[in-house]
């Protein structure tokens, strides 16, 4: 389970750096622009929020409404205490937030609220597992499935970030942002078919789920957001 999240930080992360130096280098020009433009911006995004379209309207010259939606599915074999288990993963969102630009430029710091549901579902292969350091027999287990949700659908959000589609005088802007959703504590499950068969099976899966349930909580429940953004300004 520790490595199923782990797909909520990678891809951004290794995009990250490629648009960061696009966005920097236009720093100094959004500075220096002072002309409040007005039209909405329409755009896609990408992050650990998956993909995700935005539209963005700006209210005055300090203050920016801007809503969004997406998510991502992805499938995947995961190692997990030397467990192998053949994963699905499905997010999907929609927030709405308020920029603040008090800088009147591309600089803005943001609040807002989030519908979040992630589900995470799993089955272990054909084979022997362990669980809590003792080892089982698919005759013995039957079937194990794991189950993941966060705790928290609709979540608070606040972040930072460089968004310059109401800043600069052309139409095509990218922005970067960084930021955090307060998910809440994780709900997950481990269960096995023959857990009631087999003597001290099912207090091993519950040792097994908790130590998983802690890893993914690690971060007190939060959700990192990093997203890079394209977007396009009537």
């Amino acid at each position: 389970m520790r490595s199923f999240l782990q797909l909520r930080v990678a891809f951004p992360f290794a995009v990250a750096g490629a648009f960061l130096a696009t966005v920097s280098g236009s720093l100094s020009a959004n500075a220096q622009s002072s002309e409040h433009t007005k039209g909405p911006a329409v755009g896609v995004g990408v992050g650990t929020l998956g993909l995700v379209g935005e539209v963005s309207v700006k209210a005055n010259p300090n203050l920016v409404w801007r809503f969004n939606a997406g998510g991502f599915d992805a499938d995947k074999d995961q190692q997990e205490s030397g467990n192998t288990y053949r994963a699905k993963a499905r997010l999907f969102g929609a927030g709405a937030m308020a920029d603040w630009h008090p800088f009147t430029n591309g600089f803005r710091m943001s609040a807002g609220v989030r519908y979040h549901d992630l589900k995470v579902a799993g089955e272990a292969a054909m084979g022997n597992v362990t669980l809590n350091n003792v080892t089982y027999t698919q005759a013995q287990y039957g079937a194990l499935a794991v189950r993941y949700q966060n705790g928290n659908q609709i979540a608070p959000y606040l972040g930072i970030g460089w968004d310059s589609a109401h800043y600069l005088q052309g139409a095509l802007s990218l922005g970067i942002e960084v930021g955090a959703l307060y998910t809440g504590k994780s709900k997950l499950s481990l269960t096995a078919t023959n857990a009631a068969l087999v003597p001290g099976l099912q207090a091993n899966i519950d040792a097994e789920a908790a130590d998983l349930r802690q890893a993914v909580d690690k971060f007190g429940g939060f959700w990192p957001v990093i997203a890079l953004t394209m977007k396009y300004r009537f």
